[in-house]
């Protein structure tokens, strides 16, 4: 998935949060525990970054959640392309 993060200079507020993450979030029924962070964002404002993650492997048919969390108190993050591979 791509994720930036918004700044002043883009027309909008600059992001103060930590870095935004991929997570896996927990599915038991699937074997997996607790949420699981697949990546963590590492670029500055307002550049586009692809966060990538491998999930483990499961026990059972399951659907998997995938999210990109942010906890800032100032701007946003946009999300974008989505993909499975």
């Amino acid at each position: 998935v791509w994720v930036r993060k918004s700044s002043v200079a883009a027309g909008g507020a600059d992001y103060n949060g930590d870095q935004p993450r991929l997570v896996l979030k927990r599915n038991v029924a699937a074997g997996i525990t607790q949420d699981i962070v697949l990546a963590t964002m590492t670029v500055g404002l307002d550049t586009w970054e692809q966060l990538v993650g491998t999930t483990p492997a499961v026990t059972d048919d399951a659907v998997l959640e995938v999210v990109v969390d942010c906890n800032g108190t100032a701007g946003f993050i946009n999300v974008d392309d989505w993909e499975v591979v």
